[in-house]
């Protein structure tokens, strides 16, 4: 049973590991988008992140984003 608890403890381990890192990764694109001056709108639907995400990378970086707001 130590076995079974140690494999389950890996194998949470390594999804926990995989959704930060997916998390990581579209925060860097959408850094790179702000950079590359891209509508805070399109950001959103590339990356799957929140505006409200957006824009506080974008405000970290000391870039004011322009939104469409069509919603």
């Amino acid at each position: 049973t130590m076995q079974m608890f140690k494999e389950q403890g890996r194998k949470e381990g390594r999804k926990e590991g995989r959704k930060e890192g997916r998390k990581e990764g579209r925060n860097e694109v959408a850094e790179s988008m702000i950079k590359a001056n891209e509508s805070g709108d399109k950001i959103v639907q590339y990356t799957g992140l929140k505006k409200e995400d957006v824009d506080k990378l974008a405000r970290n970086l000391h870039i004011v984003l322009a939104w469409n707001n069509k919603n």
